[in-house]
């Protein structure tokens, strides 16, 4: 075989290649997402953010800050969420809590602990409870607010 009948050969399979894994794109569409989240018409902080695509792709997710805001990242910080619609869950605890007096390790550092109590109700941390929904479209920014509730869901 000739040289030039390999190289051809093998710049073939280099565009085969690329073209099944995309030529380097990494993934599905992504769209920047920023938004507020308030709890009985407060902003709340610390609070976790998941959006998760009904298409089964990786989910997006951020940290809410002092006012409420949040923006999320997919495969790195602020890098938006998958185009399309989502399932929402939001989970704020309090800190960990340490075992039952008696436990071994309970105290040391690294040693067993428990989550924290959780500071708003635990619907919201579930996408089969939560009913938070929330639609991310292919624009430069998609902008959604959420506001949760003490209150007992009808």
């Amino acid at each position: 075989m000739s040289n030039s009948y390999l190289t051809s050969l093998g710049m073939a399979g280099t565009t085969i290649l690329l073209l099944i894994t995309g030529c380097g794109h990494d993934g599905p569409q992504r769209a920047p997402v920023i938004g507020t989240i308030t709890f009985d018409g407060k902003p709340l902080a610390k609070a976790n953010v998941v959006f998760a695509p009904e298409s089964g792709e990786r989910s997006a997710s951020g940290i809410t800050d002092a006012e409420g805001h949040f923006q999320l990242g997919t495969l790195s910080i602020n890098d938006g969420a998958i185009v399309g619609n989502h399932q929402v869950t939001i989970t704020l605890r309090g800190p960990r809590r340490l075992p039952p007096e008696g436990t071994p390790g309970r105290g040391l550092p690294g040693g067993p602990s428990f989550p924290g109590l959780p500071l708003i109700p635990e619907r919201y941390f579930n996408v089969d409870t939560s009913e938070l929904t929330a639609v991310v479209e292919n624009r430069r920014r998609n902008e959604i607010h959420f506001e949760l509730s003490s209150a007992e869901t009808p």
